[in-house]
């Protein structure tokens, strides 16, 4: 498997989302991880599947949380397709720039908090 590090920062400014990710070497990696405390790093793993990014959150090596996205063009709300294998998943259809599914707000704490949400709005 192939390692990538990025830095990502991401803004939402009059309703759009301002993204800016670039690529950083393993060493700068370590060095910001380092640097932040245990209650706000996120761990994941993205893989790319076509157009699609999906992302697995671990807490001590272990899955919490599955999350699957695609970018949309400004204009539009939701992906005009998507694969059998993510729609045989979906718990919840996130609504384009809601904040409770940015990483800071995925720990597994607040996961599980968001898992009941959606849970009780099933039954």
């Amino acid at each position: 498997a192939i390692i990538l590090h990025y830095f990502t920062y991401k803004q939402l400014i009059n309703n759009n989302l301002i993204e800016i990710e670039t690529k950083i070497s393993t060493e700068d990696f370590s060095t910001l991880w380092e640097s932040i405390s245990k209650k706000h790093k996120i761990e994941k793993i993205r893989y790319k599947i076509d157009e699609w990014e999906v992302d697995y959150f671990y807490n001590d090596k272990k899955p919490y949380f599955a999350m699957a996205e695609i970018e949309l063009a400004e204009d539009q709300n939701e992906p005009e397709t998507m694969p059998d294998f993510i729609k045989k998943h979906v718990i919840h259809n996130v609504a384009k720039h809601d904040i409770r599914f940015c990483n800071a707000n995925l720990t597994l704490k607040k996961s599980k908090k968001l898992y009941k949400e959606f849970k009780n709005e099933q039954d």
